[in-house]
């Protein structure tokens, strides 16, 4: 569902191969009243919508030559670079034209993490790509670490408590031998009005990623709530050991229940409660009920907004979904 109502808003391509013209195909819905259709551009596209990312990041290198290249000795000497993104990009896969959103798929959230120290104070082994697994919740331990003296004897009391668990990234810039995570998690929660949700696909998504699995979790929560609906949860499983599996084309979720059990498992009584939604310390605590009040208010004033709002725009003005950068 999430590819088709991303291709409503910002348009598509076939998956005919013979099509060499641009289409108009409806927008799957239940719904009579929503006569909307998607754009579909030629097959051919698909290629050019490969180039047209290529050309975009060769742009965005050479920038970030030019603001490293201005940079005098003395200065990039006592620098670290690092550079991340804060999520992954489609960019054709999986039928995606682009995107990030909806799904537990590999490239929206395997970022790229390069990490330059000039001085060789922080890194070794620097021609050995790491394959660890790490997670943007240590991108701010590291950070915070580098900027003291490598060392992560800040944490203290409630910095201790909500960063002591975090993965120390320092060692794998050292060395190239140093372990990563055992796992990774993931998580994002959609709005989408049910009027375009036409299959009822649910919208909160966790995943939990080992070196050799992957557990996509699909559900909807109770209104007001972070309670998971039972009967709405969908699954998938991918086995790193097949090639399908490492490319994440074949959902083995069915064939395979004593895996994704354990994993489930795993994901709702001891990750989701001790890490995604642990509590945080002190006033932390208040302001975080506080923005989880807020956002799950927020859910269901778009849920109860009536069909006339969708058919007139509601989807810029109440979501931004369309409207120009």
């Amino acid at each position: 569902m999430i590819r088709e109502f991303s291709q409503l808003i910002w348009g598509g391509i076939t998956e005919d191969s013979s099509q060499t013209t641009p289409s108009v195909e409806r927008y799957p819905s239940p719904r009579p009243a929503l006569n909307w259709a998607v754009g579909k551009f030629p097959f051919s596209y698909w290629q050019r919508g490969l180039d047209s990312y290529a050309q975009v990041m060769g742009i965005v290198d050479t920038q970030i030559g030019r603001v490293i290249d201005a940079i005098p000795q003395d200065v990039l000497n006592n620098t670290v670079i690092v550079f991340a993104s804060d999520h992954g990009e489609y960019s054709g896969a999986h039928g995606f034209v682009q995107g990030k959103i909806g799904t537990t798929y590999e490239e929206a959230w395997h970022i790229p993490l390069i990490v330059v120290g000039p001085s060789g104070r922080f890194t070794g082994d620097i021609d050995q790509t790491r394959t660890g697994l790490t997670s943007h919740v240590d991108l701010s331990t590291l950070l915070v670490s580098i900027g003291n003296l490598g060392t992560r004897d800040w944490m203290t009391g409630n910095l201790a408590t909500m960063y002591g668990n975090r993965h120390d990234m320092i060692s794998m810039l050292k060395s190239a031998s140093a372990p990563g995570r055992a796992y990774v998690l993931f998580a994002t929660d959609e709005v989408l009005p049910d009027y375009f949700n036409f299959n009822r696909a649910p919208t909160h998504i966790l995943g939990l990623r080992t070196e050799d699995t992957k557990l996509g979790f699909y559900a909807d929560w109770v209104p007001l709530t972070s309670q998971i609906i039972n009967s709405s949860v969908e699954l998938e499983y991918y086995d790193y050991a097949t090639t399908n599996g490492q490319l994440e084309l074949r959902n083995m979720a069915s064939q395979d229940p004593d895996a994704v059990q354990s994993m489930v498992n795993q994901l709702l009584n001891i990750h989701l409660p001790n890490e995604l939604q642990q509590n945080l310390p002190g006033v932390l605590g208040v302001q975080q009920q506080l923005a989880k009040t807020a956002h799950l208010t927020y859910r269901e004033f778009i849920a109860l907004q009536p069909a006339g709002v969708w058919l007139n725009g509601g989807l810029q003005k109440l979501l931004g979904y369309g409207r120009e950068f």
